[in-house]
């Protein structure tokens, strides 16, 4: 390869597609193409992976800068730099982690959906963990509810010694000796158990995806995880990459858009791993992590609470940390904090490390760091009082920049900040996570079977990927016709309406053939069909981030046309404006494509020929059942596949038999924190769509834990309404009260989310959809009453103004309540009688049994959603904690004690509303 790039560098420098496709040609040839299995291959094939080659050759352009770093990897593969072996005596007595769970595949997502009550910490601490991580619930006050966290001055104090009396210190200590003498027992039962071990064991029996979500939650609230542990097997050390994998984080922000980062495949960050000669209890690191790098790892937490500390000798952990670089500047870096020795793990701090910073402790001198790095910065620090001039020990020459720092702790902060953003740009052909574990012979790495994307990758134009599943297309324009033909009531259209509708049908068994076999549905089939539930969640995982990943790369013009005529209309809010934002907005959307995408094709496939297809509906039951949410509502057609919908909850029936359900829907005012609400209510991870908002109506099944009315919930998360983008246009009343029918109909209960103190929309829809159904079907069955239960929420309001907050209550009832008789009175054409027979006719309010109680919110339909000690992280403002009086248990109502998965006459409410 390097003969091919010297040759092409004289001949043809600027040919990159001959560059490519020669020096595809080659891996190919020599690493795919070729029989036999060795490490040797093993590695380089996971370099060239990491190139994004496959057997084909390269997915994107090849550039020299890309080839230089592609060889300097392969050259440390084959000839690697010499490396320190630290040879430590065999302790047959150290703690170790069983990983042999891990092996075995262990228990999948849907585990750790399940909704349970509330755990008791000392009864079961990985329980409390896994509750925490969920509810997005402030773990120090809950893991840790008997301790206070350490302060600045603690942290201080037990780093820096002060100067004493004479005699101060032998009394001092005489007189713990006595008081450890007498009760030495009780101290030791009075400590609790370690929350870095029992997050191990909560994460060691999951499989990947399962425990890729609990790493999720923990790097999203500022968090390092646990990366490499002791084990067992063959190896000293377990590495699970491929949970890392799977997991993409936001990390900072460019203008508007988010900047997000996957830790096992980024090369563009500084990675930083920080040490100490120390011990666990005495090391400054655990400090350091917060001081320096502003974030948090339950080890941390263990030492400041006083907790038992991990009985391991040797392990890591790992996140993105935050060096400040000015007011509300922070710079990310991958960091890895080794708990107690490190030594074991030196190889791959070598292969791994841009920056190591080291904790000397009382010694320090050149000797004092094990670590024999080949590149980068070494800091070492040990305590001086008062503090010393920064010292450099290499030369200008030296690959290794070394500065030691003898000072007190808190110049410590400053110092190490400094030495290494100094230094934060210049490392330069960093090696992947996967490739410097795979490197380190000390470490087992577990990885699951990916999908090979590359072939597809290269065949698939993005921005027209969206365009080319024409069956949602076809569906859509069939939804507007039908819709328009009974809106406006026309004559002509309702007449030719069974035609048009047979056209479109026609149109869709001419299309199905070649959609069933485009590249990506057939792939998407495939990973549907696979067995096992770890290996589907996982490629599908896999795919969802893939798809988004290329789509936002495709989409970067047609965001910033939005954003343009976004800001045009917020200055002129004309009806072109209008008109031009929302055809921004479609043009934006139609460039990205997301699962639920796929999903509406393979519904109207199973439209075209439901016998031959019937398996499409097993695989979207199964779908539920293994922890995703799924499109119930089309956002595009603004309807629903009915025939689709009744095929799924047929199959859930046949899988489910007569477990009962309760159906929990929630709407309101786009933004207004309802799809967060769920999440954090149930710990699921209902996500916005990459463009901008939820689109029409997802559900999202959740199987129940110690609870008599009901085994499983059903949660209905709908779009906004009143969306910003569609104020103005033809369709947007219709289509807010199809969203608010689509709410609040099929549910056994409806949370009604408000964001602060604005009632009007709310006023306005409900009347509307409950009218409607007074008159349905359904409501003559139920006596004319709703047989749903109502809870207003009222979200991000002053909980102090307790008075105020019980009038808008009061006004939001009254108005509820004025709005629905009229609407009825229409509706019964009393709106045309005057005087006294209008009065004597009886209008019942459908709103007459809402209790209102802002007091005691024991029994009340309206509650306050509010953020209540909220841990903010300071590089980002990541609410860490949301705070809700409403509980699942507290969904009391006839109906929500429970009923079969799917009835007819529940079919009926949820089709003919």
């Amino acid at each position: 390869m390097k003969n091919i790039a010297d040759a092409l560098a004289q001949s043809a420098p600027d040919n990159v597609e001959l560059l490519t496709k020669r020096v595809g040609s080659i891996l190919s040839l020599n690493l795919w193409r070729t029989s036999g299995t060795s490490n040797l291959k093993s590695q380089l094939l996971e370099v060239a992976s990491t190139f994004h080659c496959d057997r084909g050759g390269f997915f994107y352009p090849l550039t020299a800068d890309s080839l230089k770093a592609l060889i300097k990897e392969m050259e440390e593969v084959v000839q690697p730099s010499p490396k320190t072996k630290i040879v430590l005596p065999k302790d047959t007595s150290r703690f170790v982690f069983d990983t042999v769970a891990m092996a075995s595949g262990g228990l999948p997502y849907s585990y750790v959906l399940v909704d349970r009550p509330t755990p008791d910490r000392t009864q079961d601490l990985k329980s409390c963990i896994l509750h925490a991580l969920m509810h997005r619930l402030d773990t120090h006050s809950l893991l840790y509810p008997s301790t206070q966290q350490s302060t600045v001055n603690d942290v201080t104090a037990r780093n820096e010694p002060k100067m004493e009396p004479p005699g101060a210190r032998r009394r001092r200590w005489a007189t713990k000796l006595r008081r450890n003498a007498g009760d030495a027992d009780t101290t030791k039962q009075s400590r609790g158990e370690s929350v870095f071990d029992a997050a191990v064991h909560l994460l060691l029996p999951l499989d990947e995806s399962a425990r890729s979500e609990m790493l999720r939650l923990l790097l999203e609230r500022r968090f390092l995880v646990p990366f490499i542990i002791p084990t067992s097997s063959e190896k000293p050390f377990h590495c699970d990459l491929a949970s890392l994998g799977l997991i993409t984080t936001a990390i900072d922000h460019d203008g508007e858009d988010i900047v997000r980062a996957n830790l096992a495949t980024d090369t563009s960050h500084m990675r930083v791993v920080i040490l100490s000669n120390r011990t666990k209890e005495e090391s400054t690191t655990k400090d350091w992590v917060e001081a320096v790098f502003h974030v948090r790892s339950f080890h941390t937490l263990d030492c400041k609470s006083k907790v038992e500390l991990t009985k391991t000798e040797t392990a890591a952990e790992i996140g993105w940390g935050f060096l400040e670089r000015g007011d509300r500047d922070y710079v990310p870096v991958v960091l890895v904090h080794v708990v107690g020795d490190y030594r074991p793990l030196g190889g791959f701090i070598q292969m791994f490390a841009d920056a190591v910073v080291l904790d000397e402790g009382n010694g320090g001198g050149s000797s004092s760091c094990h670590i024999n790095l080949q590149h980068g910065t070494l800091v070492k620090w040990s305590f001086a009082d008062p503090d010393e001039n920064p010292f450099v020990e290499s030369s200008e020459d030296d690959p290794v920049f070394v500065e030691s720092l003898r000072c007190r702790y808190m110049t410590s902060i400053t110092k190490i900040t400094e030495s290494l953003l100094d230094e934060i740009e210049e490392s330069q052909g960093r090696k992947r996570l996967p490739l410097a574990i795979i490197q380190s012979s000390d470490v087992h790495v577990a990885q699951a079977p990916r999908l090979d994307l590359g072939i597809i990758a290269k065949k698939t134009i993005f921005a027209e990927l969206r365009s080319q599943l024409q069956l949602q297309l076809v569906f859509a324009q069939e939804s507007h016709e039908v819709i328009e033909s009974q809106r406006k009531s026309d004559r002509m259209k309702l007449a030719s309406l069974q035609s048009t509708i047979a056209a479109f049908a026609r149109l869709r068994q001419e299309l199905a053939p070649d959609i069933d076999r485009h590249d990506i549905i057939m792939l998407f089939k495939d990973i549907l069909r696979l067995e096992s539930s770890s290996s589907r969640m996982i490629n599908l995982l896999d795919l969802e981030r893939w798809l988004a990943q290329q789509c936002e790369e495709e989409g970067v013009c047609a965001r910033m046309a939005y954003r343009e005529a976004r800001n045009v209309w917020h200055k002129d809010r004309s009806k072109t404006n209008c008109e031009i934002l929302a055809q921004r907005l479609r043009d934006w959307d139609m460039k990205i494509t997301t699962m639920e995408h796929l999903w509406r094709e393979l519904s109207h496939l199973y439209i075209v020929d439901p016998v031959n297809r019937s398996n499409l509906t097993t695989f979207a039951a199964q779908h539920l059942l293994d922890g995703f949410s799924f499109e119930l509502m089309d956002g595009d057609a603004g309807t629903m596949n009915h025939a689709w919908i009744r095929g799924i909850l047929r199959e859930l029936h046949k899988k489910l038999g007569t477990a009962r359900l309760l159906v929990l829907s929630v709407m309101g005012d786009q933004s207004s924190g309802k799809t967060t609400m769920l999440n954090y209510m149930f710990g699921t991870r209902l996500r916005t769509s990459v463009s901008c908002c939820t689109r029409g109506v997802s559900m999202q099944l959740l199987k129940c834990a110690g609870r008599d009315e009901y085994e499983y919930i059903l949660l209905l998360d709908t779009e906004g309404i009143r969306a910003p983008e569609y104020i103005g246009t033809e369709n947007s009343v219709s289509r807010d009260n199809r969203i608010a029918a689509f709410a609040v109909l099929p549910a056994d209960a409806t949370i009604v989310v408000m964001k602060g103190e604005c009632t009007s929309t709310v006023n306005e829809i409900l009347p509307i959809v409950l009218s409607a159904y007074s008159a349905s079907e359904a409501a003559q069955k139920n006596g004319g009453h709703l047989p749903s239960k109502l809870l207003f929420v009222f979200n991000q309001v002053d909980l102090a103004e307790k008075s105020k907050l019980e009038i808008v209550a009061d006004t939001l009832m009254r108005e509820l309540n004025e709005n629905a008789r009229k609407v009825e009175e229409i509706r019964h054409g009393l709106h045309l009688v005057e005087g006294e027979r209008k009065m004597s006719i009886p209008v019942t309010g459908v709103f007459d049994d809402l209790n209102v109680d802002v007091v005691n919110e024991e029994g009340s339909d309206v509650r306050r959603l509010h953020y209540d000690g909220v841990e903010v992280h300071r590089a980002f403002e990541l609410p860490l904690e949301l705070r809700c009086s409403l509980r699942a248990d507290e969904l009391r109502h006839p109906r929500a004690q429970g009923r079969p998965v799917c009835t007819k006459a529940d079919d009926a409410v949820l089709y003919n509303f």
